[in-house]
């Protein structure tokens, strides 16, 4: 029930699972560091504001060179991620 995808630069990240949160969901990124730029879980969208959208988020060095983006999805959330340059 997890949708991850990348397009025009930006990493998309759904949890559709009605009830289950997922902590660390890694899944392949280019290396570097990400931030947050839309959060379907923040307060003013009607959420429950489970996240620190000032949060930097880092790639970690996964076997044979590969890296990794570790994100925490809430359960029926849309995350949008931006590699920072």
């Amino acid at each position: 029930k997890v949708l991850i995808f990348k397009r025009a630069g930006l990493i998309w990240a759904f949890n559709f699972h009605p009830t289950r949160s997922y902590f660390d969901f890694q899944f392949p990124a280019a290396p570097g560091q990400y931030h947050i730029v839309l959060d379907s879980d923040d307060y003013r969208y009607g959420g429950f504001d489970r996240l620190d959208r000032g949060q930097s988020h880092y790639t970690l060095t996964a076997d044979h060179g590969s890296h990794r983006l570790s994100l925490y999805l809430p359960n029926r959330t849309a995350l949008v991620v931006k590699r920072v340059e």
